[in-house]
């Protein structure tokens, strides 16, 4: 079972978050380094993922014809921004 460390940086589908997890990658012949992105998705059942947050992913049976990933732990929080406090309290800027 591969797992991967990855940063979320899409939730708007329902159970499912898309994660960016970046690796470094020798070619080759010239020998040289380079950063290599791939993106996952993988099933959030709790839906306690946002974007930004910094999760573990492991690899399970397949979940649908893209997802075969389930998130194992949230590592780091992403940091709240206002707009999401808003959103989340239900005040409306018209007033």
């Amino acid at each position: 079972m591969s797992q991967f460390l990855g940063q979320v940086v899409g939730t708007k589908m329902q159970r499912t978050v898309k994660v960016c997890v970046n690796s470094l990658q020798l070619h080759p012949v010239i020998l040289k380094y380079w950063n290599h992105k791939k993106i996952y998705f993988a099933h959030d059942a709790e839906e306690k993922c946002r974007e930004g947050d910094l999760i573990l992913i492991r690899q399970c049976r397949k979940l649908s014809k893209k997802k075969s990933y389930k998130v194992i732990d949230i590592v780091e929080a992403a940091p709240v921004q206002t707009a999401d406090l808003k959103q989340a309290t239900g005040i409306s800027q018209s007033g």
